[in-house]
């Protein structure tokens, strides 16, 4: 997201201006997604833009290096079928909900 296309337009921000935003929401809406876990970096954030249309759950991240790592550990939590929880998270940042 952070390359450049030939006319010098970043990839995330080319991604924003053609609705990438609006295909996610429309597949939330089409599944019937109420709540999204946002462990998208900055730049992938904004390339979707603002959660709309469904209640995000943003953690949020250091920058750099660890940053990958802890996002790697929530989503092996999700996929165990763990929940996020700050008490689970003891050296782990806070977390957002919108």
């Amino acid at each position: 997201m952070k390359d450049r296309l030939s006319d010098g337009t970043k990839v995330s921000r080319w991604w924003n201006q053609f609705g990438l935003g609006e295909i996610v929401e429309e597949w939330n809406r089409a599944q019937q997604i109420q709540t999204v876990f946002d462990l998208l970096s900055p730049d992938y954030r904004r390339a979707i833009g603002s959660w709309r249309e469904v209640a995000a759950v943003q953690p949020r991240y250091p920058q750099g290096f660890q940053a990958d790592f802890r996002r790697g550990q929530d989503l092996a939590l999700l996929l165990s079928g763990e929940s996020l929880k700050e008490e689970s998270h003891r050296n782990q940042p806070k977390f957002l909900t919108e």
